[in-house]
């Protein structure tokens, strides 16, 4: 079994980093810029192709049912605390992506109208690859509260009970690369830019270096399933998960709303604004909201995502 081949997991692991430190060693206009305007469109492009053979299938209609029909009596206080947790983590809050990739935004770029494209594309990317996925294993009459298993274990099977799977299959992970992919790229930059910036390193010895430490580090998530490598009855990366996504980004995104609420108040109007040139209405509210609302709001995350 694959999950077993020790060392294809380290060599697909250093091939991905490789492209994600390759996009970052090219710099903003011919790394990330370039790649992204190729790689995103692709992206709609392949979710699109795989919605239409999705939604097409013989008995799709029952996952389109459970997708977009809601039961609201199944909705429960965890249930929002889950929702906010994902939504957190989709946009990378907290891991000083939006900081970093802010600081390169133009003066005639308006901060609020960027976090509302943000927010939008993000929500239709999430709401399209349901559409891709419900309708499916509704067709072949799989599980589909399976979690992280859905992707590498039942989806697989799914497809491989489709007329033309190896293609749909190789669809739907090229797909995932490319979600990845660029998920990473953002990653690398932001450890990237504080060297560059604070430490006077170059951009290739800065995208090299953080890259060949992040893959060292990246190692025991990479083998944990081949090594049954465990932390506390967890499989490594599953405990890597937990602390990144329970721990680390909660605690980081509760920090800098008060960072911002507290502490960086005035610059952070100045930002906002394009220093005065850009009226923000809901401003005033927007600081209480990093004051109080959101620390609290982002405690109780942490507090419900400490269960182990």
């Amino acid at each position: 079994m694959f999950t077993q081949n020790f060392p294809h997991y380290l060599l697909y692991q250093a091939i991905f980093m490789l492209a994600t430190i390759w996009v970052v060693y090219r710099g903003i206009g011919e790394g990330i810029e370039k790649y992204c305007k190729i790689l995103m469109p692709a992206l709609f492009g392949i979710l699109l192709i795989l919605i239409v053979r999705s939604v097409t299938l013989e008995g799709a209609g029952k996952g389109l049912e459970f997708y977009l029909k809601p039961d609201f009596s199944k909705i429960t206080g965890d249930t929002f605390l889950a929702a906010l947790g994902q939504a957190f983590f989709s946009l990378s809050l907290g891991m000083g992506c939006m900081i970093t990739y802010g600081s390169y935004l133009t003066k005639d770029t308006t901060i609020p109208s960027a976090v509302g494209q943000i927010c939008f594309l993000d929500t239709m990317v999430a709401l399209l690859a349901g559409l891709v996925i419900f309708p499916a294993v509704f067709a072949f009459g799989v599980e589909a509260g399976a979690g992280p298993g859905l992707t590498f274990v039942t989806l697989p099977s799914v497809f491989s009970q489709m007329p033309g799977g190896p293609i749909w299959s190789s669809l739907f992970f090229l797909l995932l690369f490319i979600a990845a992919l660029t998920s990473a790229i953002s990653l690398l930059e932001v450890v990237s830019a504080y060297f560059i910036d604070e430490m006077g390193w170059g951009r290739p010895k800065a995208a090299w270096l953080m890259g060949l430490a992040i893959f060292i580090l990246g190692i025991p998530s990479s083998i944990s399933l081949a090594g049954n490598l465990k932390i506390a009855g967890k499989d490594f990366l599953d405990a890597a998960d937990f602390l990144a996504s329970n721990v680390l980004l909660p605690l980081g995104g509760m920090l800098i709303a008060l960072f911002v609420g507290w502490v960086w108040t005035e610059s952070a109007r100045k930002e906002v604004s394009n220093d005065g040139t850009y009226e923000f209405g809901l401003m005033d509210a927007w600081i209480w909201v990093c004051r109080t609302i959101a620390p609290l709001a982002i405690a109780v995350i942490f507090w419900k995502g400490l269960k182990w």
